[in-house]
């Protein structure tokens, strides 16, 4: 007995293409889409932790929080920036500094790092020297703007701007 596969209910081969087609061009929407949230999740959380680390070094200052086996007084706390992490550090200087009470914070979603390198909080005021202002320009093309004045108050702001303008 011999079967007529012909009659037999089944998808031509344009059929079975054109949806492979569809469904891979839905499949790159998703991928594109869930890369850019992403990485503007990675852009926001940086600036949530370099705005959490000023606050924690200006804290760190007025509490006179010492780490060093040999201080006597009110410790200064900073911060260092780069593009790459935020260093959170005991001392007057980033090149000064107790280097084993250092806490790096990596900024995954940074692309670029404008104005200061370092933002020092004095120990017992949590004052700094000079009003001080530094950017971090993410990798979802957003600018946050930190401005921490003489008294130590932090601000910050989130603008956009193009990559390609600076």
């Amino acid at each position: 007995m011999t079967t007529d596969h012909s009659s037999l209910p089944a998808f031509t081969l344009v059929e079975l293409v054109l949806t492979l087609g569809i469904c891979s061009v839905l499949a790159g929407l998703a991928f594109s889409t869930g890369i850019s949230s992403y990485t503007r999740g990675l852009a926001r959380t940086d600036r949530v932790n370099a705005s959490a680390a000023l606050r924690e070094a200006r804290d760190m200052a007025l509490h006179g929080i010492c780490s060093q086996p040999s201080c006597v007084s009110l410790s200064a706390h900073g911060i260092h920036i780069t593009p790459q992490s935020l260093v959170l550090f005991e001392g007057s200087t980033y090149e000064s500094r107790y280097a084993t009470a250092d806490e790096t914070i990596p900024l995954l979603g940074t692309r670029k790092a404008f104005g200061a390198s370092d933002v020092v909080f004095d120990g017992g005021t949590a004052s700094i020297e000079q009003d001080v202002s530094f950017s971090l320009l993410g990798t979802d093309d957003r600018l946050e703007n930190f401005r921490i004045n003489t008294y130590g108050a932090i601000d910050s702001d989130l603008g956009t701007t193009s990559s390609n303008s600076l």
